[in-house]
């Protein structure tokens, strides 16, 4: 069995006090501890270690996951320290650095998407910290001469009824002496003191005061500033550049070519700016000069023409209906960027990065350096949404970082950020539906076209495996979901129909794409759940009870459903608003949503509140779930109602915040989240509640004016807020 290992000279980088006490670790398939800290030899190994206890008492925890805002620093270290009995406000916490210890079980390398990071730890950490326990437990029952089954944990204090208690900082090294249960014994639900409790947040603190250090925060001795102008065309190269004015001003450092642009170092970030300005780059537009977005909507038209010209000619009700949804960009608020230094034997990241080994991916690329010689330190991330699983801007950072002997500090800027995106694809769907007498469907024909960056996933992070024809064999994996019945599909399609085909084509469209929060599910709930309401209307039946007869063997899905129905009144809004329905099971959850709305004399669009029913298996922290769900449905809403990326002349018409507009504060409706109590185990929380959205608010304005929206964003149809 291969157990990955962490140096103890990484260990030591991890945070103070990691050279006494209890380490405790858990590998893919078994745990691990290290009985002696003396040594200092080099080739001393520390397999798997997450978890420090100091002789004062002292925890720290070694996060796995990057924290983005979604919670992760607090909820993993909720599942570790409810299984220690630990007392919570002795906890610290550190981001684990790159190394194979910290893998996400789930995707067997170090990255943090796919809303997984309490799913994929949830058995793995609390057998962490039930080992931990157990240790112990056993070191003070050694100590006393009793039995571990009479002493009892709480607050980090083992106890015994005869009066005897010693803390986890006494018994620290003592247990380090011990060996690791092989399989801890782990609570059950009702014994649960942490989990499930609105715990507050530990990043929040150093948040408010300014204490937490983002990637645009690092600051090293000696460090320079770099920035960079790439190509506007997709495709496009340099052509030429006047390095003298640029060298000429103050502060100028160097100047360095990129694969599609170029870099100027300075020793200021203002000062690389304006040095950028003077060096005067053309570019070459390449190809794609004359590429737009109407050239991609006929290009996805004509691939919807590949399906049945007359379908079910002997059906009862037949519906041919075509959606689309637009490119979209990621916009976190923190633009990418990346702190480097190289030398010729070593490269050392800052960086706040989903996929730290993808960044080590990308150095290894840059410098020829082993991967284990490349060392990735993770900050907090200002939004990540899927843009930050991506490496360009770190092979940047390193390619600038290796023409200087000092640390540089890359930054994009907010129009670099937005225009040289990873988009989420433009997509177009086309169901053919064959409705019975009764209005259930008797064939439903689903026919999906878009871009694919699969192939581009394997290459960016297992470019060993960049030769096995992936796409080929299995399509987009992502490009179905909740779709289609493949064996690679997990969010397979939900409703009784009496035959479902499926067929996708992969567009070749030159423009990048990647993850986006909830991915392909951000389309598909919405053409789906757009889609039954049609055959709902169609069959002359209420969209909810048409919903459920179709879901009657999906009590999950009935549970959310008959959930924001109660809390919705469905079917009962105020005079004057309309209602919509929609419902989506994505990363493992089900997510029910009502839109409640109406319009304006001056024919504005008024949203008021959006009602959200979940089951997300257990609820390890009710605040951070319930925020996270209130994020997913501003961030589906603004993409529903304006937010798109234009393509014109091969490059991205939209620039910052004033022609790519997001949701402002006023505008928000209320956001109503209720919880399905459950005891399976939990699933992802971070994006299920944007897939519903769009739906949902089509589906109320279909009610509300019997206009069916199939084309995103509302402002393409003249609809605003």
């Amino acid at each position: 069995m291969s157990i990955s290992e962490l140096s103890r000279r990484r260990f030591l980088q991890l945070g103070p006090g990691a050279s006494a006490g209890l380490l405790i670790g858990c590998g893919s398939r078994e745990l691990d501890t290290i009985a002696s800290f003396a040594t200092t030899r080099e080739e001393q190994r520390f397999r798997n270690a997450r978890l420090h206890i100091d002789t004062d008492g002292s925890i720290n925890f070694i996060v796995p996951s990057t924290e983005m805002g979604q919670g992760v620093q607090t909820a993993l270290t909720m599942l570790v320290a409810e299984e220690m009995d630990a007392d919570w406000n002795r906890i610290q916490t550190t981001f684990a650095p790159y190394d194979p210890a910290f893998d996400n079980p789930s995707y067997f390398i170090q990255v943090t998407g796919g809303s997984n990071s309490v799913s994929s730890h949830w058995v793995k950490l609390r057998k962490l910290g039930a080992a931990a326990r157990a240790m112990l437990v056993e070191a003070a029952a050694e100590r006393w001469g009793v039995k571990p089954g009479e002493c009892s944990v709480a607050g980090s204090i083992v106890s015994h009824p005869s009066g005897k208690s010693l803390g986890f900082g006494a018994l620290a090294e003592a247990a380090a002496q011990l060996a690791p249960p092989d399989d801890p014994a782990l609570k059950t639900p009702d014994q649960f003191r942490l989990i499930g409790r609105p715990v507050p947040r530990l990043d929040t603190p150093a948040k408010i005061s300014g204490g937490a250090i983002y990637g645009i925060d690092v600051k090293l001795p000696g460090m320079l500033y770099a920035t960079v102008a790439q190509s506007p065309v997709f495709g496009g190269k340099v052509a030429s550049w006047d390095e003298a004015a640029a060298m000429a001003m103050p502060g100028v450092r160097k100047i360095v070519a990129l694969e599609d642009g170029m870099a100027v170092v300075a020793d200021s970030h203002w000062r690389a700016l304006k040095a950028l300005e003077a060096l005067s780059i053309r570019f070459d537009d390449g190809p794609n000069a004359d590429r737009n977005s109407e050239e991609f909507t006929r290009m996805l038209e004509a691939s919807m023409q590949e399906m049945d010209k007359e379908p079910f000619p002997e059906a009862a009700q037949r519906l041919d209906v075509e959606y689309q949804a637009p490119f979209l960009a990621h916009q976190p608020l923190e633009p990418m960027n990346c702190t480097a230094q190289v030398t010729p034997t070593s490269c050392r990241l800052w960086v706040p990065t989903q996929n730290l080994h993808g960044a080590a991916v990308a150095a290894a690329e840059v410098t020829g350096l082993p991967r284990q010689e490349i060392e990735v330190n993770v900050t907090h991330l200002g939004g990540g949404f899927g843009r930050r699983l991506e490496s360009d801007f770190v092979k940047q950072a390193v390619t600038v970082a290796k023409e200087v002997d000092q640390p540089v500090r890359l930054l994009w800027t907010r129009e670099e950020d937005m225009q040289h995106d990873f988009y989420r694809p433009v997509t177009r769907a086309r169901f053919q539906i064959a409705l019975g007498a009764d209005g259930t469907p008797e064939e439903w024909h689903t026919r999906i076209a878009s871009p694919s960056s699969f192939q581009k996933v394997i290459a960016d992070n297992f470019p060993e495996f960049s030769w096995l024809p992936v796409q080929a064999l299995l399509g987009d994996v992502n490009m179905l979901a909740g779709l289609g019945t493949s064996f690679v599909q997990s969010n397979p399609f939900p409703y009784a129909v009496g035959k479902l085909r499926t067929e996708d084509e992969i567009m070749d469209i030159p423009v990048p794409n990647g993850s986006h929060r909830s991915v392909q599910h951000s389309f598909s709930g919405f053409c789906k759940e757009a889609a039954i309401d049609e055959c709902a209307h169609a069959a002359g039946q209420d969209p909810l009870a048409y919903r459920r007869r179709l879901l009657a063997e999906e009590p999950r899905y009935l549970g959310v459903i008959d959930l924001v129905a109660e809390k919705a009144d469905w079917g009962r809004p105020p005079p004057g608003r309309f209602q919509g329905l929609a419902v989506h099971r994505s990363f493992g959850t089900y997510v029910a949503e009502v839109a409640e709305i109406s319009f304006a004399e001056d024919g504005s669009l008024r949203i008021h509140r959006i009602v959200c029913a979940v089951d997300c298996g257990v609820v390890v922290n009710p605040a951070i779930a319930e925020s996270q769900v209130h994020g997913a449905v501003i961030w589906g809403l603004e993409n529903t109602l304006r937010c798109e990326i234009t393509i014109q002349g091969g490059r991205v018409e939209q620039s910052n915040f004033h022609d790519y507009e997001v949701l402002h504060l006023h505008e928000a409706p209320d956001v109503e989240v209720h919880f399905v109590p459950s005891a399976e185990p939990p699933t992802g929380l971070g994006e299920p509640g944007a897939p519903p959205v769009a739906a949902a608010v089509t589906n109320a304005i279909f009610a509300a004016t019997g206009r069916r929206i199939r084309t995103l964003p509302l402002t393409r149809h003249g609809l605003s807020i």
